[in-house]
């Protein structure tokens, strides 16, 4: 079952933890919750069960822009569609109100997610080089809605 986040302890406590589990650059609660608070982040919780099992969270800019800032499917729940069930779900909604761009940004050498995303209509756009913490370029990619 996908739902909304509704950002309260529960969802944001689990958010960071995952998030130090697939990036190397966590963000911690306090930088979660300053993001919420400008208004502008959102995202999704994926539950099995009652317990979640991955999230996606997106920030909206102006003239219907989106930015898709973190995809996260925990390592034993991976290769089972939930991935492709938050994006399908984020790009609806994105489309549903109205948006016109989403934007993201990907390691370059993680090929699941570039693959994934490509089979959404997403295509390369440029590279940023040394984007991450650990020195790795970013992909940056682009779909239209």
């Amino acid at each position: 079952m996908i739902r909304k986040s509704a950002f309260d302890g529960k969802d944001v406590g689990y958010i960071v933890s995952a998030r130090e589990k697939g990036f190397s650059d966590c963000w911690n609660e306090d930088m979660v919750l300053s993001a919420v608070k400008g208004g502008r982040f959102f995202g999704y919780i994926y539950e099995k069960d009652g317990v979640p099992s991955g999230f996606l969270t997106y920030s909206v800019g102006l003239d219907g822009v989106y930015d898709l800032e973190d995809l996260f499917v925990e390592p034993s729940e991976r290769r089972k569609g939930i991935g492709g069930a938050l994006t399908a779900r984020f790009i609806g909604d994105a489309r549903l109100s109205g948006g016109k761009k989403i934007f993201l940004e990907v390691r370059r050498g993680n090929g699941a997610a570039i693959r994934l995303y490509s089979s959404f209509g997403f295509i390369p756009l440029s590279e940023r080089a040394k984007y991450y913490a650990d020195g790795e370029s970013a992909t940056v990619m682009l779909k239209e809605l």
